[in-house]
């Protein structure tokens, strides 16, 4: 009786397992389309938890392109000056990790607080070889891409890039080479809009009014106002 009980405990698993490998695996792919589940919502109730962390980008980079316009504040200026930023900006996303980027930026610098009381009390303006314009092209790459709730029935999504940049930068005393690296996240709205914010550093060589040369470094603040055109899917 021991060794009749353990035959069809034997060829039931063999049943079992031969249904299994006859049966075809779907792919992720097919398995969310068969829900029909719009991208920007959250998943129904019963895969709420799961199937939301893996739906595909709900905006789709590749061939796409992105015009944006900037504005941003120098942190790292000289101590009498105080410097902002307009820019534009365009990008050539070659897939969802890679883009092209080419940058140019108008800089508008007045005397700040401590620039002020030196000219008013000293009749003295700082020697300062401080920034006009620059021009820079450059390669970013999306390190990870995200999403979270907004609330019940949405999903926030946005990428986190980093990028290397090199260029030339117009001076008070002339034009120098630049280079730079820039931080950010950048948000997606729709399939068209995008917000950026981030951190730019630059180091270029500036020369006083004594003709000593030095290299010196930026950190720039910056928003972007971003319009996605083309693209597979847009």
């Amino acid at each position: 009786m021991k060794y009749l009980l353990t035959l069809l405990i034997l060829i039931g698993s063999v049943q079992s397992f031969a249904e299994e490998t006859q049966t075809p695996k779907k792919s992720l792919e097919e398995q969310l389309e068969e829900l029909n589940l719009p991208a920007n919502q959250a998943p129904g109730a019963v895969s709420k938890d799961k199937l939301y962390s893996v739906q595909m980008r709900y905006v789709p980079l590749i061939g796409a392109h992105e015009v944006s316009l900037s504005a941003g504040n120098d942190f790292e200026t000289d101590g009498h000056l105080s410097t902002k930023q307009v820019g534009l900006h365009y990008r050539y996303h070659i897939n969802d990790k890679w883009s092209f980027v080419g940058n140019y930026v108008k800089v508008f610098n007045e005397l700040n607080n401590s620039g002020k009381i030196l000219l008013e009390e000293e009749k003295l303006v700082a020697d300062s070889d401080y920034l006009m314009s620059q021009a820079d092209i450059g390669a970013e790459y999306n390190l990870f891409y995200g999403k979270f709730r907004l609330g019940s029935h949405s999903v926030f999504y946005f990428d986190q890039y980093w990028g290397l940049t090199a260029g030339m930068v117009e001076l008070r005393r002339g034009a120098t080479p630049i280079v730079g690296l820039d931080a950010g996240l950048a948000f997606w709205f729709g399939k068209r809009l995008s917000l950026r914010t981030g951190l730019k550093n630059h180091v270029f060589e500036t020369t006083s009014g004594t003709g000593t040369s030095a290299y010196n470094r930026n950190m720039v603040g910056y928003l972007q106002l971003g319009y996605l055109m083309g693209g597979a899917s847009l």
